[in-house]
């Protein structure tokens, strides 16, 4: 009966600890470290294998997608808000602003300048 009851807290311990690491993504998309699952795994004392296993688990998602996913929605608001590409891009953990337009054009279908245009002329045609 012990033992159950130490694995049940086991089981809640990594549940918690999926859901720390799912924040601690969401606040710090501009952290390198969330290019290492290696090392963002050795941070919250878990192997990569239960890490991703676990986090897939929970949020049906690998941690890799929901990063990216995370970086380019944020990108978008960023954007929007009239940032340049590239520090819209740096500001959500891209080195390179090719790689980040590349993959914000995929996951849109518009080139991030697009966005940023849109937003200018909206925001002109609104005060005009």
């Amino acid at each position: 009966m012990q033992i159950l009851s130490t694995m049940d807290t086991l089981k809640l311990s990594h549940q918690q600890t999926i859901c720390v690491l799912h924040d601690y993504i969401l606040f710090n998309l501009d952290n390198p470290l969330l290019d290492h699952l290696e090392e963002l795994s050795k941070k919250f004392f878990i192997s990569t294998k239960t890490m991703n296993r676990l986090f897939k688990k929970q949020f049906a998602s690998t941690i890799h997608a929901f990063i990216q996913e995370q970086r380019l929605l944020a990108a978008h608001e960023y954007l929007k808000l009239g940032n340049l590409v590239s520090e819209a891009a740096s500001m959500v953990g891209y080195q390179y602003t090719e790689s980040f337009s590349r993959a914000f054009k995929k996951r849109f279908g518009v080139s991030p300048k697009h966005v940023r245009a849109d937003e200018k002329f909206g925001s002109f045609s609104e005060a005009g």
